[in-house]
């Protein structure tokens, strides 16, 4: 049920109380802006105020502390005058006696304007990591391919890591190239390094044998996803991201990203 805020004594007297109410809109009176102030951390979701509160001497406050909360100004003249201090909140509506039609189209079309604005802030910020992920493969592709000695392929690949990612785990692999086995080069644990996983086993062993990346946003719905390092560890793996790592057209190793901490598994990028 949505939180409306109605503040401003003229608002009181008309019978908008009434209609929000009949359509499951929860209300609060208030006298005035200086009034509401210390109750805006009770979430409002819309505030429908009185044009004349811009006299108010709270009214610097009052906008500061309800900056992103969708307001619909509400006057009973047909007058300008009192609307551009409240239009330069991007969240206020200016409306004039507003019928019961009028008063709902208005509340519903600035709550979608907040959802909207919301949505592309999150939009924004999963574009933004995406594009340092990008960057992250971008670089250390680079290195790889421009590095021969294994040293200096690892030192790159771990340097980068440390910087892109936020995750609970990350492990290097290298192939033995005699047997076939991937072995925990580098890790942020040494419970595993050096430990050996045979040839496609695990959803690592798979990257280095087939040589494509994969991002696995729930491992248990994965049937290559082995548990053998889990119980070794006593760690649980939710999700993943596992890359191959190449040096001059082959597969040298693996790199795996688990239980990414920032942004949810799939926003990671398809690499």
């Amino acid at each position: 049920m949505p939180n409306v805020f109605l503040i401003g004594p003229g608002l009181h007297k008309r019978d908008i109380e009434d209609i929000l109410s009949q359509n499951r809109f929860e209300v609060s009176r208030f006298a005035s802006i200086e009034n509401a102030l210390s109750h805006l951390n009770r979430k409002a979701d819309v505030l429908i105020i009185e044009k004349e509160q811009y006299r108010n001497k709270a009214f610097k406050k009052f906008l500061k502390a309800s900056a992103g909360t969708p307001k619909l100004i509400v006057s009973f003249d047909y007058s300008f005058r009192g609307f551009a201090a409240w239009l330069k909140d991007s969240l206020a509506c200016p409306c004039y006696s507003p019928s019961e039609k009028e008063l709902l189209y208005f509340i519903n079309r600035i709550l979608k304007e907040k959802n909207t604005r919301e949505e592309n802030k999150t939009l924004r910020q999963e574009l933004d990591t995406a594009r340092k992920e990008i960057n992250f493969f971008e670089d250390v592709g680079k290195t790889l391919t421009s590095s021969l000695k294994l040293n200096e392929i690892l030192a790159a690949v771990m340097r980068k890591t440390k910087e892109m990612t936020a995750a609970e785990a990350w492990s290097v692999l290298l192939v033995d190239e005699t047997t076939g086995d991937i072995i925990f080069e580098k890790a942020n644990t040494k419970k595993v390094e050096k430990y050996r996983l045979k040839p496609g086993e695990g959803i690592a062993g798979w990257v280095a044998q087939e040589g494509i990346p994969v991002i696995v946003p729930d491992v248990s719905l994965d049937k290559r996803f082995s548990p053998k390092m889990d119980k070794r560890t006593h760690f649980k793996t939710r999700s993943l991201m596992c890359v191959p790592i190449k040096s001059q057209g082959r597969v040298i190793g693996v790199l795996e990203v688990v239980n990414k901490t920032t942004g949810e598994p799939k926003t990671w990028t398809s690499l």
